[in-house]
């Protein structure tokens, strides 16, 4: 179509009357499904949206209060080889922001660090790994940790040498993942 030309659409003869009919099938469903005349299946469709968004913020502030906890006992639990804090760790069911948000956290507190974040949500895996620069100059690098863990996870990754990430499909090698980044980490500072 040319510019300035529009484009007029129009159902005429029996596929107007089946476009009417597969119409009015719609609204007597959601009149039964929503048990409302018709005139108000608008308004409960909008209600039902507004009530869906703001259950999902409260399962995305329930989720960040949990990995806030479990990022706390990761820093108590942390390791020291010399003066640098490794944490390495999983948040149940986290995505990619709160990972995130938890290195973001673990990075403000422990001073010289590595972190290396996992999670699996809906059979897909995340890892995330921060290193702080001090680090990065004695040779660790958080784009080399995610090389290393993603073949584990059947995924891929990519980043910079102080932030990387990497994602995949094998939930149950994320175990094992977090366990490579610690060989892995513990090898390159020894």
């Amino acid at each position: 179509i040319a510019s300035g030309t529009r484009r007029i659409e129009a159902l005429t003869g029996p596929g107007a009357l089946e476009d009417i009919k597969q119409e009015a099938e719609i609204i007597e469903g959601l009149k039964t499904l929503f048990k409302i005349p018709k005139e108000k299946i608008l308004n409960s469709v909008k209600a039902l949206q507004t009530e869906l968004r703001q259950a999902g913020e409260r399962i995305a502030e329930s989720g960040d209060k949990i990995a806030g906890a479990r990022i706390e006992q990761l820093l108590a639990d942390s390791q020291k080889v010399g003066d640098i804090n490794i944490i390495i760790g999983k948040l149940s069911s986290a995505n990619m922001n709160q990972l995130r948000r938890g290195t973001d956290t673990v990075m403000s507190k422990a001073g010289s660090a590595i972190v290396v974040l996992g999670s699996s949500l809906e059979n897909k895996v995340s890892v995330l790994a921060r290193v702080s620069d001090d680090v990065i100059k004695k040779g660790v690098k958080a784009k080399e940790i995610i090389d290393q863990v993603c073949p584990l996870i059947d995924g891929r990754g990519g980043g910079k040498e102080k932030m990387a990430q990497g994602g995949g499909t094998r939930v149950k090698g994320l175990d094992k993942a977090l366990e490579q980044a610690k060989k892995f980490i513990t090898e390159k500072l020894v």
